[in-house]
């Protein structure tokens, strides 16, 4: 299963990377949400990981954009930035999963599954 990061730091797509890998996924990493939505246009995505603060927009608006080409990715937001309503926008706008960091591993490992299998 691809699992898509997109996260504008480096330190974080490095360490979501490692975590996802070593639980048996494959990852591709965005750095902005061009490049995302550029991955998402060539390659079948399971699952994203988004973050709130991107450099273009944030992951709501992404998130949106996904959608709005038709592809029912199931993604979850992360952020350091958290708020409950942040987290309720998220969950209304369709993320399966909100994740505040810093994160737990199993958490999030914990979280992605459940995204997986969700309708």
């Amino acid at each position: 299963m691809m699992i898509l990061i997109v996260d504008d730091e480096a330190g974080m797509r490095w360490i979501l990377s490692r975590i996802l890998s070593q639980k048996g996924f494959q990852v591709q990493a965005a750095q902005t949400a061009t490049e995302a939505l550029e991955i998402i246009e060539r390659e079948p995505i399971s699952a994203a990981i988004i973050n709130y603060r991107l450099t273009e927009i944030n992951g709501l608006e992404l998130f949106k954009q996904i959608r709005q080409q038709g592809q029912l990715i199931p993604s979850m937001l992360i952020t350091a930035y958290g708020s409950k309503e942040l987290e309720q926008a998220a969950l209304q706008s369709g993320f399966q999963a909100y994740i505040e960091k810093p994160f737990d591993n199993q958490r999030l490992i914990d979280q992605l599954h459940q995204a997986l299998c969700s309708p």
